[in-house]
């Protein structure tokens, strides 16, 4: 794995707050020969909770992804629900949320979310019961932030043609 040195000043994961990142350039350009391996688009990823954005295909610089990581909202705790909020502050009341996490059966520990996700009651694949995070993923998902569900849409007709 390749990484480049980055003039630009990047800021703060928008997750976990690490500056630790790294920037990884295209692995191919455009007369490369097809590969389903190779990447066109450069990437950003933080090192400490392994979230990523990537950027514009085949930018050889990776201005695109920096640009990108640098447009994303950081977190501020008590911040009203608008971004993401540390685990261990998540309610356990059977309220349904959204959860960030780590995927643990992906090569590199990929970040993803899952949605719609309440604390409750779950099975173990011994058909012990216990108390957890009811995502259906067993013990290769670790929730690191959670973030309430956003409203659901309006209920305004505006925009819809009348017949």
């Amino acid at each position: 794995m390749i990484t480049i040195p980055h003039e630009k000043a990047m800021k703060p994961c928008p997750f976990c707050g690490s500056t630790d990142q790294m920037v990884l350039p295209p692995t191919c350009d455009r007369n490369t020969p097809y590969n389903e391996n190779d990447r066109a688009f450069p990437i950003v990823r933080c090192l400490g909770c392994i979230s990523d954005i990537s950027g514009k295909d085949f930018d050889a610089s990776c201005q695109s992804a920096i640009d990108n990581w640098n447009r994303r909202i950081p977190i501020e705790a008590g911040n009203g629900g608008d971004g993401w909020l540390p685990i261990e502050t998540a309610p356990k009341d059977g309220t349904q949320i959204d959860l960030w996490g780590i995927n643990l059966l992906h090569h590199a520990k990929k970040g993803e979310r899952i949605v719609n996700v309440a604390w409750g009651p779950v099975i173990d694949w011994m058909g012990r019961e216990r108390d957890d995070w009811q995502h259906g993923r067993g013990g290769d998902f670790q929730p690191t932030h959670w973030r309430p569900l956003p409203p659901p849409p309006s209920s305004s007709n505006e925009g819809e043609k009348q017949p």
